[in-house]
């Protein structure tokens, strides 16, 4: 009785194994893509951040005559499509002179224009825009 070589076939079973873990690396991969395109710092960006809308209403207090925060900072914004190039953007922002350093939070609405520049629409120091 020989004892080499083996008497069963382990071609099958290989292959089934590297299959499976082929299929296991490429849900992991997707996954990863996934969970990046959803998150605030992810590589992909789907829209504004808080710099782009902090420029929108820098851009706004410089052109209006209406009241604005002077020392308004922008710390988050969480934005969503409303409409091509328009979002609704919840904002977090601190007044950077106030002692008491407190957290306000409203919407505002932006869009981005032809020469890729954000303007603020509504919210702040704009009215809304039907």
């Amino acid at each position: 009785m020989a004892l080499w070589p083996p008497t069963r076939d382990w071609t099958r079973p290989r292959v089934l194994v590297l299959a499976g873990g082929i299929a296991l690396v490429a849900i992991l991969a997707a996954g990863t893509v996934f969970l990046r395109a959803q998150s605030p710092g992810g590589i992909v960006a789907s829209g504004p951040g808080s710099h782009e809308v902090q420029v929108a209403y820098d851009d706004a207090k410089a052109s209006s005559a209406a009241k604005h925060i002077d020392d308004l900072q922008i710390r988050e914004a969480n934005c969503k499509s409303i409409n091509g190039r328009r979002y609704s953007c919840q904002i977090n922002f601190v007044q950077t002179l106030a002692p008491q350093g407190r957290l306000f939070f409203t919407v505002v609405t932006i869009e981005e224009d032809v020469r890729h520049r954000w303007l603020l629409l509504g919210g702040l120091c704009k009215t809304p825009v039907g």
